[in-house]
């Protein structure tokens, strides 16, 4: 799924801490227009940032395949609970 970067902006806080919104559009059109992903970065430390992703516009099963591939990219690097890598680890 190929996405373009349409704007990008750096809110800078009094406390020295960055926050910086993103907004993602889809290439083509979908089911219910082009999807539109919001994000927001919060840099906490030098080497923490929390990110919020969420759906804009489009279509919420799109947006779905987006956010999975997304997490894919990023597994090695996110932070997860206990009960979350109990969840990922596969039953046989």
């Amino acid at each position: 799924i190929k996405r373009e970067i349409s704007t990008m902006k750096l809110i800078r806080h009094p406390n020295g801490i960055r926050l910086y919104e993103m907004k993602l559009q889809g290439e083509k059109l979908g089911r219910k227009g082009q999807l539109s992903v919001a994000t927001e970065i919060l840099e906490v430390a030098s080497s923490l940032y929390m990110v919020e992703v969420r759906k804009s516009r489009g279509d919420t099963l799109e947006f779905h395949k987006f956010y999975k591939n997304l997490l894919k990219g990023l597994k090695d690097i996110i932070w997860k609970t206990g009960e979350e890598i109990k969840e990922d680890v596969p039953t046989s």
